[in-house]
């Protein structure tokens, strides 16, 4: 399975609209000190969400390998132990792995 799974589903109204796995911008951003990350898991399965600095290095963990089950997830992120600069979080699923660039303003 990779990200550019889709899955079809219906409304009732002979609509059909195409859900996949998804990683969307933090909001707000620039933010001090917290920001919403949120993804759309078409299926369930294990998540891995993690921020890293402009090295490479980790700073922080949101979740680590937890079971999730499919639908839309909303996590906050505290970077009160983080200083300004750019950072990257990424998500990684059974369905591939996704990054995001976010900006914290002191």
């Amino acid at each position: 399975i990779d990200s550019s799974e889709t899955i079809i589903t219906g409304n009732g109204n002979n609509e059909i609209s195409q859900i996949s796995f998804n990683l969307e911008q933090n909001y707000p951003n620039p933010f001090n000190p917290s920001t919403n990350i949120s993804f759309y898991l078409p299926k369930a399965g294990i998540v891995d969400l993690r921020i890293y600095n402009s090295l490479g290095e980790e700073c922080g963990v949101i979740l680590n390998r937890i079971n999730l089950q499919n639908g839309l997830h909303n996590y906050n992120f505290d970077s009160s132990n983080l200083t300004s600069g750019v950072y990257i979080y990424t998500i990684k699923t059974d369905f591939g792995m996704l990054s995001k660039k976010m900006m914290v303003l002191k």
